[in-house]
């Protein structure tokens, strides 16, 4: 297991959280909050790659038993990708970057919006940091020699502003 998000949401106390994790071998588990059903895979073990940092958006009802949408980096070894997971699966990023994913920021659009999120990603091994607004800008290239371990990102307040976001 590498990565957990909780949806802790308005939902009575004596509910379990809705839980989504991210695990080693690549799959994504998914806990809805009633728990009925138990967990489901929202992704088997076919990227060969391990879930390496998460990101979640989860409806904005926490009654509301739509799936979350996601944001996930794929690491392990040399290379990582970002994927993103709105009912399903479609690749922001393959996994041509020569680090894995080892940080992620996410800008969500409304809930309800069909947009995809804005993205900041800081990867390993030589440390590079990557903008995802509809299409990949380099914020800082590898020359840090360095794996990105830790970042804070301040979004613009407004989604539909397109300033780069200011990155530490």
């Amino acid at each position: 297991l590498l990565s957990v998000e909780l949806g802790l949401g308005d939902g009575p106390i004596d509910e379990p959280p809705k839980a989504l994790a991210g695990l080693e071998n690549g799959a994504v588990m998914y806990f809805p909050a009633n728990g009925a059903s138990g967990w489901s895979q929202l992704q088997g073990t076919g990227w060969g790659y391990e879930v390496s940092v998460m990101e979640v958006q989860w409806p904005e009802d926490y009654s509301d038993t739509t799936e979350p949408k996601i944001v996930l980096g794929l690491g392990g070894g040399k290379s990582g990708a970002i994927m993103y997971y709105n009912g399903g699966w479609s690749q922001l990023h393959d996994n041509g970057w020569a680090a894995p994913a080892q940080q992620l920021s996410v800008k969500w659009p409304a809930y309800s919006s069909a947009d995809q999120p804005k993205v900041v990603v800081g990867l390993g091994n030589d440390g590079a940091v990557m903008y995802f607004n509809n299409g990949w800008t380099e914020i800082q290239g590898s020359g840090w020699k360095s794996g990105v371990q830790a970042m804070s990102v301040q979004w613009p307040s407004d989604f539909s502003d397109d300033a780069t976001p200011r990155i530490v």
